[in-house]
């Protein structure tokens, strides 16, 4: 994996539903086994493209790691700086995405 590949930049409120495709399949894969199924059904209520939007507009930060067209992991900040989100393409896992995407998040903190 080069890493040198990947671009870090802000999401913009038209690009939610992209996020959604990252976030979904990593929180079913490696997350949602270890949930109920009420905290499961809470948990994607907040994943919804309207619900990510209404974030931003509310001063939360989401950034995201790209290669290409590719979203390979997603953070989110909320106003008060605490991690919301923070997921990587499953497949991408252990690859130091996660890491190179959160020293990038801190930086713009």
């Amino acid at each position: 994996m080069n890493l040198a590949t990947l671009s870090f930049r802000d999401i913009t409120a038209n690009e939610v539903e992209m996020v959604c495709q990252i976030v979904k399949p990593s929180f079913a894969e490696h997350v949602s086994p270890h949930y109920f199924r009420e905290g499961r059904n809470d948990f994607l209520k907040t994943i919804e493209p309207e619900v990510i939007k209404t974030r931003l507009e509310r001063g939360n930060s989401k950034y995201i790691a790209q290669r290409g067209h590719q979203v390979e992991g997603v953070i989110e900040f909320q106003s008060d700086n605490q991690i919301l989100h923070f997921y990587i393409e499953p497949k991408e896992i252990e690859q130091g995405i996660g890491r190179k995407l959160f020293e990038y998040a801190l930086g713009m903190r």
